[in-house]
């Protein structure tokens, strides 16, 4: 059986499982699974997984490159035993389907009453609020350069700097950031820490930090790189919770409107507890995400792909085996639309992709159409999904 021989079936096999087979592909496909064993356990193995969740991606994997590092393993079959064999053929399923499902259709996006009304992808803009009240509007291409208690700060439009002295004596003034649904920004504190703030965002930090401690709030996205500084622990307050690192890279993920709230390590070390419940606790290594689930007051710990969570700050959608439901709930918040779900089967569909987060919404619910599985229709900033 050859390398090119199993390419061809898994584009037979994909083109039954979405129902668009011709009787004459049917007959091949029939008589490919009916000549070995293996045959039907691959086909088993790919219809089980297309089950779970469909995939969806800009870039996808070469298909000659991604089946041999599975065929490679398949040649083992004989010394693996079936367990393994069955193994091996869902990873030959998975690897396939990832390049192939989106290779198969390049047409535009087709999205079913597209409006004269343009929907546009997020941008970089943000409000600022000083200790005394004013208020600054930053947007792309409007520079800000402004003084306060004695604090430089300076902006180009899509980040903003402080720049101080330190001033120990004086009492903290405070400013807050608020970053818009379809917006984002970052910005850089007068310890030299960076902050990316994503949409639907409130970020309140002092304009210079003490000797002995370096805390902000947050309600909403941000992700922090902590410049180390072994007598000033940064903490991050968001909601009841309390993140505590001497320098690190993290992501905290704390929408009022959502139950949990998640905080996911990518370098460092971070403590993380309850403020309701001090001496509940975790402490996280790279890679570690924990969950504090509000309304019971506990946090869990898990082992995480930590880019899945970061993605957003490097100009990415990537979701992993994400529920249909969520996904949607990322875009709302970025294009700045409503979504209105109606089945409760939709919701609940999980679909893995990778794409450019400054892409149009439309070519977005293109890709995730061609899986088969849902429809979206489009109107007047309101998304159904059918």
């Amino acid at each position: 059986m050859s390398k090119i021989k199993n390419i061809i079936d898994f584009e037979i096999i994909w083109k039954k499982l979405h129902n668009v087979i011709s009787k004459d592909e049917e007959n091949i496909l029939k008589k490919w699974i009916s000549e070995e064993n293996t045959h039907s356990e691959y086909y088993k193995n790919a219809e089980n997984y297309y089950s779970k969740g469909s995939t969806f991606d800009e870039k996808p994997e070469n298909i000659s490159t991604a089946w041999k590092n599975v065929a490679s393993k398949l040649q083992y079959k004989r010394k693996f035993g079936i367990k393994h064999l069955a193994y091996l053929s869902i990873a030959a399923s998975i690897v396939l389907m990832l390049a192939l499902v989106f290779n198969w259709n390049n047409d535009e996006p087709k999205i079913a009453n597209l409006t004269e009304n343009v929907i546009e992808q997020g941008e970089k803009k943000a409000k600022l609020i000083l200790d005394n009240g004013t208020e600054y509007e930053l947007l792309e291409g409007k520079d800000l350069l402004i003084e306060e208690s004695g604090v430089q700060i300076k902006s180009n439009g899509t980040t903003i700097e402080y720049n101080s002295a330190k001033n120990e004596s004086a009492t903290l003034r405070y400013n807050t950031i608020i970053i818009p649904r379809g917006g984002e920004f970052s910005l850089k504190l007068s310890d030299g820490s960076r902050v990316w703030l994503n949409s639907e965002t409130t970020f309140k930090y002092p304009l210079w930090f003490n000797e002995n401690e370096r805390k902000v709030s947050l309600s909403g996205e941000a992700y922090f790189e902590v410049v180390k500084n072994v007598n000033a622990p940064f903490r991050v307050q968001s909601g009841i919770q309390m993140v505590e690192v001497l320098g690190t890279s993290f992501n905290v993920s704390s929408y009022e409107e959502d139950s949990i709230i998640f905080t996911t390590l990518v370098e460092g070390k971070v403590s993380v507890s309850s403020l309701h419940n001090p001496e509940v606790k975790q402490t996280l290594n790279p890679n570690n995400q924990s969950l504090l689930i509000k309304n019971e007051g506990i946090i869990n710990k898990r082992k995480v792909e930590a880019y899945k969570y970061t993605a957003w700050k490097d100009g990415r959608f990537y979701f992993k085996d994400e529920r249909l439901s969520q996904i949607m709930k990322t875009l709302s918040r970025w294009y700045n639309v409503e979504v209105i779900f109606e089945t409760q089967n939709a919701k609940e569909m999980k679909f893995t992709g990778d794409l450019k987060r400054y892409e149009k919404i439309e070519k977005i619910l293109s890709k995730i159409e061609k899986t088969n599985e849902v429809k979206f229709e489009l109107k007047d900033k309101i998304i159904r999904v059918k």
